[in-house]
């Protein structure tokens, strides 16, 4: 299995951070509150749910459910302290009001304390991740190729793997509403972080999900060693590369092989002559 990461040559600290990542051979982890779609980690909360309003026994019984399981089932719900279980029944017993202060907490106690994001693409050549991510073409693509013999990435919900999780976007029309048992199995982890809007499903986007890394909210992100199951076999210079970065991306391929002990190739972007379409030829 391959998978793409659409980078550019932006400045940090007067270098360039992202072809500097790549180079150690690291990965960078984003902060999805920081994501470029004002629409990210948008739910709504599941009207099966407000029917449990004036009934506090089930509301008890449901977060002590959660309670109970939380070893059982993983890290979907077990960040859901006690405080936070409380003020889910109080918003349940009949204060609908606070619902948006509630969401917005569940928001920040499972996601960006929980979780960092790097996200690809299953398309190399696709003109609009190139103009979008690659900054108008002038940035690089960096090929994975990831260690796939479980599959497992076409599982509903992964399993743990190289410290982290490895799961397909799902893009949908409408948001998507989490309900108790969204929140007691897990499921909710990834409807807020594996959905996106369908205007965004030309970017094929998978994205790896690992846990504990954001501490802040006001983090953009933060470097990891590359998973385990990943390998940087393939960089590729954009269409509008300048002449001096093009040196840049050479010079860390051949750091790469030196630190891999593995084959990286260097290739090119071109416009195509039959079409709209972009090629990758090798560079001589």
């Amino acid at each position: 299995m391959k998978l793409y990461q659409y980078l550019n040559f932006d400045e940090k600290d007067g270098k360039y951070f992202r072809l500097e990542t790549v180079r150690r051979n690291k990965l960078w982890q984003s902060n999805p509150t920081k994501f470029n779609d004002p629409q990210e980690l948008k739910y709504t909360l599941d009207k099966n749910l407000r029917l449990m309003s004036g009934k506090p026994q089930k509301i008890y019984d449901f977060i002590n459910e959660i309670l109970s399981s939380d070893q059982q089932y993983g890290i979907g719900h077990s960040v859901l302290d006690l405080n936070l279980l409380k003020d889910i029944s109080t918003v349940y017993g009949g204060i609908l009001e606070q619902e948006s202060e509630l969401t917005e907490r569940i928001s920040w106690a499972f996601l960006p304390n929980l979780c960092a994001i790097a996200c690809f693409s299953e398309e190399r050549s696709h003109p609009l991740m190139w103009a979008h991510y690659g900054k108008g073409h002038s940035g690089f693509c960096v090929t994975y190729e990831i260690n796939d013999s479980s599959d497992t990435p076409d599982r509903y919900f992964l399993e743990h793997i190289w410290g982290g999780y490895l799961r397909h976007v799902n893009y949908v029309s409408r948001s998507q509403s989490i309900n108790h048992w969204d929140l007691l199995f897990g499921a909710a982890f990834e409807k807020v972080l594996c959905t996106k809007s369908i205007d965004w499903a030309y970017e094929k986007e998978v994205r790896y999900i690992v846990p504990n890394l954001v501490k802040d909210e006001k983090e953009m992100g933060t470097e990891i060693d590359l998973p385990a199951g990943f390998r940087i076999s393939e960089i590729t210079a954009g269409v509008r590369i300048s002449p001096e970065n093009l040196q840049h991306l050479k010079h860390a391929v051949e750091d790469l092989k030196t630190l891999t002990k593995h084959d990286v190739k260097l290739t090119k972007a071109v416009i195509s002559e039959d079409d709209f379409g972009i090629e990758i030829r090798d560079i001589e």
